[in-house]
């Protein structure tokens, strides 16, 4: 008997992509203010329009999964977790990098939305994972 032998094919994520819009205020001024500690960006506006179209994206990866009673209401999360969170994004330059990356798009990224996700995989975390999605 003969077998024909099967093509690898490249595996899709399997988890189905979800952002949430950032909708906490308390987060979203202390987010301004981190990011401006390493530079003024000029005219700075988080989450100000949600039909704004912006093309360019910077991922936070956070880590961890969904309780499952909060898995529909990422924002809900959010509050839940908000002091591991911050330390999560204070633990490293990641505030540096975004604010570098902001730096160097000119003074058109001056508007920001943040988004949080479930999608980090373009630190080729291959698995759901929660994160921030920040979009300029």
């Amino acid at each position: 008997m003969f077998f024909k032998k099967r093509k690898a094919t490249k595996v899709k994520y399997r988890f189905e992509e979800r952002n949430e819009y950032l909708d906490n205020n308390d987060f979203i001024n202390k987010f301004s203010e981190e990011l401006n500690k390493f530079s003024e960006i000029i005219g700075l506006t988080i989450n100000a329009d949600i039909n704004e179209k912006l093309n360019n994206s910077f991922v936070i990866p956070l880590g961890g999964e969904f309780l499952a009673e909060y898995s529909q209401s990422y924002n809900q999360f959010l509050r839940l977790e908000e002091e591991r969170i911050w330390k999560l994004i204070l633990c490293d330059d990641t505030m540096e990098c975004l604010n570098d990356t902001l730096k160097n798009e000119g003074n058109h990224t001056n508007h920001l939305a943040l988004y949080l996700t479930n999608n980090c995989t373009s630190f080729d975390i291959k698995k759901e994972c929660f994160g921030i999605d920040v979009r300029y």
